[in-house]
């Protein structure tokens, strides 16, 4: 188990430090803090394997870590390798807002993994959207500079009797082309036991079409490699699928500051209590004050 702390401001690293957990203790394997006075970083390292001298040269504005995994630090590589597996739909300025272009993103990513794209048809289907099929057909098209390229397009196909109709996946409704970029990010990390991190995961989509996808990372068949997803939410049917321990509460006070707290770290919620009829009756807290 690893630690890591990281502490920036918008021109340089401030301070960072790898722990590793050797016994019921952390034991640093690097901290890396800037002097003000001397203006140098101090540096010191136990048995991370980074050369001093390169840890010397590594950019104020750039990470120890990542500097060293470029040096092929073993250390190094395991934990951008780890940080690799993480699928998200933030950045440095907030989330990253739904466009056309993600259904592009996802059709290039599912032509080319052709078993995700089979479980991302059968879910899709499943999630009720009145959808049969999820087909991705290659088309040429021409850029402004003239230059032709195939690029994938997805169809949602809908049968009824012996009828069949093909839809460009930008004419369905925005939830089903939500819940196709959605599982862009889902179904990658059930694959390999990586990390889900969305923001408003509600956005355009039904509650029960949420509950179904959140019942993947329950399902131990489906999620054997023990994957997690982190999600913001304001559907209260979600407190039917979670337990208290996995529930954080946000209320924003009168002065704009938000306290953030576990259900679990409140006295007196049992294992069986009916999270989201309490919830909504207020026992709680986190309710806005309308």
């Amino acid at each position: 188990m690893y630690r890591y702390k990281l502490i920036v401001n918008k021109q340089k690293v401030i301070h960072e430090a790898l722990y590793r957990k050797t016994s019921k203790f952390f034991s640093y394997l690097f901290r890396r803090d800037w002097d003000d006075s001397k203006a140098y970083y101090l540096i010191r390292q136990q048995k991370f394997g980074f050369s001093a001298r390169q840890a010397k040269n590594v950019r104020p504005n750039a990470s120890l870590v990542s500097t060293a995994a470029q040096y092929n630090i073993s250390c190094a590589l395991s934990l951008t390798k780890f940080f690799s597996r993480f699928h998200s739909n933030v950045d440095y300025v907030g989330r990253d807002r739904f466009t056309p272009e993600d259904l592009l993103e996802a059709s290039k990513f599912f032509h080319e993994w052709s078993d995700i794209k089979q479980r991302m048809t059968n879910i899709m289907c499943r999630l009720d959207l009145g959808l049969s099929d999820v087909i991705i057909e290659k088309h040429k098209v021409t850029d402004k500079s003239g230059d032709v390229e195939e690029i994938p397009i997805p169809y949602g196909v809908h049968r009824k009797a012996s009828k069949e109709i093909k839809l460009p996946l930008w004419q369905e409704s925005n939830g089903t082309q939500r819940a196709y970029v959605l599982l862009k990010q889902i179904l990658p990390a059930l694959a390999d036991g990586g990390v889900v991190i969305i923001d408003e995961m509600e956005a355009d989509m039904h509650p029960e079409m949420l509950t179904t996808l959140l019942e993947m990372f329950i399902d131990p068949d489906i999620n054997p490699h023990n994957a997690q997803i982190i999600f913001t939410c304001h559907v209260h049917e979600v407190l039917n699928v979670l337990d208290k321990t996995q529930i954080l509460l946000v209320e924003k006070n009168q002065d704009g500051a938000s306290k953030v707290w576990r259900l679990d770290e409140m006295q007196g919620i049992r294992r069986d209590d009916n999270l989201y009829a309490k919830y909504r009756a207020g026992a709680y807290g986190a309710v806005p004050n309308l």
